[in-house]
């Protein structure tokens, strides 16, 4: 049970620790990590988190630049 405001900052501090990184990476992950991702990168307010839709074997793009996560595809 950890509360989705707890979940946004942790994935959000996991995506932070990226900013040094080159390169593409893939993460295969749990849907709730990639709506906290989306929150994050969207700067969205944490009740947000249930009104992202992520279905099965989805495929969600983000990019880093300038030091902000861009949200560029998802579905």
């Amino acid at each position: 049970g950890e509360a989705v405001v707890d979940l946004v900052t942790r994935v959000g501090g996991w995506l932070d620790s990226l900013s040094d990184r080159r390169g593409r990476l893939v993460a295969v992950t749990h849907p709730s990590v990639v709506r906290a991702a989306v929150v994050y990168a969207l700067s969205a307010p944490s009740a947000s988190f249930w009104r992202v839709d992520v279905g099965p074997v989805c495929r969600t793009v983000m990019h880093l630049r300038g030091g902000s996560w861009t949200l560029r595809s998802t579905g």
